[in-house]
């Protein structure tokens, strides 16, 4: 837990690891900024009602970790009535919890950021990073769950890190127009593309980018 909101230098950092880890584009990570409880009282004719409740609320963060763009950086909140006493130790796995006016608020809250997450990503160009490559062919980290199809035509896009004055660094993409790869082969997370152009295999590295000329 943060005491702070993290910098984008921390995010950028972060989300580069995790997409070296993962090799990923886009990355979601985040953490709980509160689950405390509190009392609310609410006035009667003759006593307070008195209520335990508690919060619920979390840090998303979505990053394209390829062009170093932050997509989404919300605080999402939910709070109710707590009925539990304040030391119980509640079991996640129970759906006692998920059925509590606590747990449909987490729920919610959650589902709320999940929407955010996929209309965001909908809008995104997707671009696959050089994995493998030879003479003849390269491999790319996406394949038939992310569209990719056999005779999907790309363009080679190479990537270099620039410091901005800030010392935070970016990542500027330039398109190689000329060189175009057609996938010959693919599976569900990978895909091997080649091209009639032999300048290409000697132009491009790995964990260089490819994009799509159509989309898909």
């Amino acid at each position: 837990m943060y005491c702070k909101e993290p910098t984008f230098g921390y995010i950028s950092d972060t989300a580069r690891y995790l997409a070296n880890e993962y090799h990923s584009q886009f990355v979601l990570f985040g953490y709980i900024r509160d689950i405390s409880l509190f009392e609310q009282t609410t006035k009667g004719l003759i006593n307070d009602d008195v209520a335990l409740r508690r919060n619920f609320t979390f840090q998303l963060y979505l990053f394209d970790a390829f062009n170093n763009k932050m997509l989404l950086n919300h605080s999402y909140h939910g709070e109710a009535d707590w009925d539990f006493k304040a030391t119980y130790p509640v079991d996640t796995y129970n759906s006692l919890f998920w059925r509590s006016d606590y747990g449909r608020v987490v729920l919610n809250t959650v589902n709320s950021a999940v929407i955010d997450i996929s209309n965001t990503l909908t809008c995104q160009k997707t671009l696959g990073q050089i994995i493998h490559k030879n003479t003849q062919h390269v491999v790319i980290n996406i394949g038939s769950e992310m569209g990719v199809a056999e005779g999907d035509r790309f363009q080679l896009i190479k990537s270099e890190s620039v410091p901005a004055q800030n010392g935070d660094m970016f990542n500027m993409l330039t398109s190689e127009t000329k060189h175009v790869l057609t996938v010959v082969s693919v599976d569900a997370q990978t895909a091997i593309l080649t091209s009639d152009n032999a300048s290409l295999f000697d132009n491009s590295h790995l964990f260089d980018l490819v994009s799509p000329l159509s989309g898909y």
